[in-house]
């Protein structure tokens, strides 16, 4: 399957793309002739995108390929610190933190927020192979319980005051009904 290389939306604008001998986006230029540029290392990491104006904003990456600092048109950088593979830290240009904890399985089980706001992330394998549930538990004992099948997909999401939404999916995966008891109502989902 190829690229695409233009979109005409329902006014008749055509905005057209060019990519790299590796499938990169390199142009999406609109119906005005205004380009967004984007630019790669040899490693197929994202390194920049201009915007029609000439902005531009950079990334850098370690030897992993990990996200290191993105920084913004203004000069603003967020920088990004890893642990064994996994993020540990991100700084926002003002210097405040977002802090990361995992598992030994490698799962997220603690963030903190940059305020320090500290949140848990539990698991539960009772389902065994069928489906996975996470629990996400925020500073005042709220908790937000998800539950997916065994193909990652988002099967129900229990909020804090015990309101359900339930989805199911069709045979290719995409999502068919949302149920929520908060609404009292099922809607098929549609594209």
């Amino acid at each position: 399957m190829g690229n695409v290389t233009a979109v005409t939306d329902a006014a008749g604008n055509v905005t057209r793309m060019t990519y790299n001998s590796n499938g990169n986006l390199l142009t999406a230029e609109n119906a005005l002739g205004k380009a967004t540029k984007l630019a790669y290392d040899d490693k197929g990491n994202l390194t920049s995108i201009t915007d029609p104006q000439g902005s531009k904003s950079a990334y850098a990456y370690n030897s992993a390929g990990q996200i290191l600092t993105i920084t913004s048109p203004a000069g603003n950088v967020t920088k990004y610190e890893y642990q064994n593979g996994l993020p540990v830290r991100i700084t926002s240009p003002e210097g405040s933190g977002r802090t990361l904890q995992y598992d030994g399985a490698g799962r997220l089980v603690r963030f903190a927020d940059a305020e320090g706001n500290a949140y848990t992330v539990s698991y539960d394998e009772a389902c065994g192979s069928t489906c996975r549930t996470d629990t996400i538990t925020d500073p005042l004992g709220n908790a937000v319980r998800k539950t997916y099948n065994s193909k990652g997909n988002l099967l129900s999401v229990t909020d804090a005051k015990g309101n359900v939404s339930n989805f199911s999916y069709d045979n290719n995966g995409q999502i068919w009904s949302a149920l929520s008891n908060a609404l009292r109502q099922r809607k098929p989902v549609t594209n």
